[in-house]
């Protein structure tokens, strides 16, 4: 075996010294197990522990255990591992904030790796026992890391911790590939239990991992609400994670050929959790330290690294179960030992959220008083809330679906969406927590992309999945009031041309909840139309069945309707028949008759379809015909149904009223009918809509 005398006299990178960089809960412990499995291969567990430590002043329940049982001088910790060892490969695990001190040697002879894990996981799960900081959780310590390595001209490989998680043999394959290491079948499991070569704080952080036999255990954690003041700090975290998460290997098949590990994957979206099989995504969704040497990386954070915490952070069951001895410190004491100072923001952060709350609710009555008076078929109750709303976002590219700050939520600009209106989209109420509808608004939308020649790589069901954790990571999960956006588009182009053979990957999917309640007035007070010169144009020339995200024609007309003055333009079809509204669908009554315009020229809506079922259940005359401009004015009533408001009165079009020019008899029936209709569905729960599959 070369010494490690000969490599610095040739100057070569030892490049089976192998150095793990992450930020806490990542599945690094995981990772260590899964290389000491290999025959070839010898592991260290945070060796620059008790050095980071001695440097930071960093309070832990077990910090004289560390400090005694590990080198304290990160340059001889540094000199130890690129020493001798016992095989032929070495595999340190680090956190990558315990960098400080390092001189340029390490960096310079040794391979390394950078272990990621999507923002919103790891802030919700840190948080749940220290409160997280853009220090704590690691991103900047690792963004550091890799910059200063490309600077050096040796980027390290990257690795995304959901994927390891998700595709544990496909990743491993690709990181051996990467490390020029053949894969072994072992590292996929291991005996339950501590190990050897665990450090002395396993007892407090490593209860679940001990537990585990391989990546697929407990590690999924379910969605829960993000507090508000978190979501700033996932929005400083994602730039960082964006970053790096350009660089990461993809999962690597066994017949697959192993990319080079420093070409970047495809240019994602610049959004994105991780979805891996058709079936959904996982329950679990998608930057630190004192004077860094000036040598290595980390100088560009190095003022923020004295008051650096913990390293790899247990939940709080970890740490429940690892507390059996009554000398050891509870994590109540771990936390306030490591973040007093924390603690201290907690609580100024909640008296802070309280004034934030009620100043939020004042105006947001204040909002409610004005949208009281204003008319329209999307009069909504402004809500402050929705400005630190998550929305959800799976990259097709990479097949991740993310939990995004709505400040940070994008896409690319080569995204098809955004430069041709290639997609389709739909708008979904959520009522006490369960999506109204949600069968045919999903039908529809798969209809219209398989027309579009679009495979969305999810089947209704699992998207419908995808939805229900973007509410529940919202809070939404009993609520009512909340519309939910759901778009999308052919996905991201290699170039910008309409051809649908330059799109790269899947489609692009954006999920994102609003509270959004439709303001009661116009439902009582009615609305008003203009008929507008634009038309619908029949089939042929596009298929008004398709929600597409391309809306001029109907934009068109809603810009003649405002110049008018009104609430909605009535779009006529090239007969010169009534066909429907810019946004909502159209009906009249006659003589106790509702005429219902033929479907061939307007989107065939779900409320609409809806309200003509509840007609002939209730007995009802509907008749779907064609109609012209003189029998609408003629008419007794006249109302509009859309998903957003339900059914809303037509109380005026083209300045002539609509019968009394107030809401109509029948027309009130059916909004109580369509209440109890709507009431009726979202009784069977989220499962309801699909009991049958």
């Amino acid at each position: 075996m070369e010494s490690s005398q000969d490599r610095q006299a040739s100057k070569e990178v030892d490049k089976y010294c192998i150095n793990c960089w992450s930020g806490p809960r990542c599945c690094s412990t995981s990772l260590m197990y899964a290389f000491a499995q290999r025959n070839d291969t010898q592991v260290m567990d945070e060796p620059l522990y008790a050095s980071y430590l001695a440097i930071t002043g960093a309070a832990r329940p077990y910090r004289d255990l560390v400090l005694s049982a590990q080198e304290n001088n990160a340059h001889k910790v540094a000199a130890g591992i690129l020493g001798p060892r016992s095989k032929p490969v070495l595999y340190a695990k680090h956190i990558a904030k315990h960098k400080v001190g390092l001189n340029q040697s390490l960096w310079q002879g040794a391979q390394h790796v950078l272990l990621v894990r999507e923002p919103y996981g790891v802030v919700q799960s840190f948080s749940k026992v220290i409160q997280p900081s853009l220090l704590e959780l690691g991103y900047g310590s690792l963004l550091e890391i890799y910059s200063e390595l490309r600077v050096l001209g040796r980027p390290p490989i990257v690795i995304m911790s959901d994927e390891l998680v998700r595709h544990p043999e496909a990743t491993l394959r690709a990181l051996c590939a990467a490390l020029e290491l053949s894969f072994q079948p072992s590292m996929l499991h291991w005996a339950p239990g501590p190990k050897p070569y665990d450090g002395v704080w396993a007892p407090w952080w490593y209860a679940n991992t001990h537990k585990s036999t391989g990546f697929d255990f407990g590690y999924r954690d379910v969605k829960e609400p993000l507090p508000d003041r978190l979501k700033p700090l996932l929005g400083e975290c994602w730039p960082a994670y964006e970053m790096l998460r350009q660089h990461a290997l993809r999962p690597m098949p066994a017949d697959s050929i192993p990319r080079h590990i420093n070409a970047p994957r495809a240019q994602s979206s610049s959004h994105s959790l991780r979805l891996g099989r058709e079936e959904g995504p996982s329950a679990s969704p998608r930057y630190g330290g004192g004077s860094s040497s000036s040598k290595g990386p980390g100088s560009s954070f190095s003022s923020l690294n004295a008051a650096a915490a913990a390293g790899e952070q247990p939940s709080s069951q970890t740490a429940a179960a690892a507390g059996g001895s009554s000398s050891r410190p509870s994590i109540e004491d771990a936390a306030a030992a490591a973040a007093s100072a924390g603690g201290s923001r907690a609580a100024s952060d909640t008296a802070d959220g309280s004034a934030a709350a009620a100043d939020a609710a004042a105006a947001t009555a204040a909002n409610a008083a004005a949208a009281a008076n204003a008319s329209g078929t999307h009069v909504v109750i402004p809500d402050s809330r929705n400005d630190n709303v998550l929305v959800g976002i799976r990259d097709g590219t990479t097949d991740a679906f993310d939990v995004v700050w709505r400040p940070q939520a994008r896409v690319s600009v080569l995204d098809s969406g955004f430069m041709l209106g290639d997609g389709v989209w739909e708008g979904i109420r959520l009522v006490r927590g369960v999506l109204a509808f949600a069968r045919p608004h999903l039908a529809r939308l798969y209809e219209a992309a398989k027309a579009l020649d679009m495979d969305l790589g999810v089947t209704p069901k699992a998207l419908a999945s995808m939805i229900y954790s973007i509410i529940d990571a919202n809070g939404m999960g009993t609520s009512s009031g909340v519309h939910i956006r759901l778009m999308v588009s052919r996905g991201l182009k290699s170039t910008p041309y309409q051809n649908p053979k330059v799109t790269l990957g899947k489609p692009t999917i954006v999920i994102l909840p609003e509270w959004k309640e439709a303001a009661p007035g116009p439902k009582e007070r009615g609305i008003r139309l203009f008929t507008v010169h634009v038309r619908r144009g029949p089939p042929d020339v596009q298929d008004p069945g398709w929600n597409s995200l391309s809306k001029l024609n109907c934009i068109s007309a809603c810009i003649q309707a405002n110049k008018a003055g009104v609430d909605e333009a009535l779009m006529l079809d090239p007969q010169g028949f009534v066909a429907t509204c810019n946004s909502v669908n159209f009906f009249i009554v006659r003589e106790g008759e509702v005429w219902a315009p033929r479907g061939g020229y307007l989107m065939r809506g779900i409320t609409r379809a809806n309200v003509m079922a509840l007609c002939r259940e209730h007995g009802l005359t509907l008749r779907e015909c064609d109609f012209y401009l003189t029998q609408v004015y003629g008419a007794d009533e006249a109302f509009a149904t859309g998903t957003f408001a339900g059914i809303l009165p037509v109380v005026e079009v083209d300045g002539r009223a609509i019968g009394s020019g107030k809401r109509g008899p029948l027309t009130q029936q059916l909004q109580q009918l369509y209440t109890a209709l709507v009431e009726a569905d979202v009784a069977g729960g989220r499962e309801g809509a699909w009991e049958d599959q």
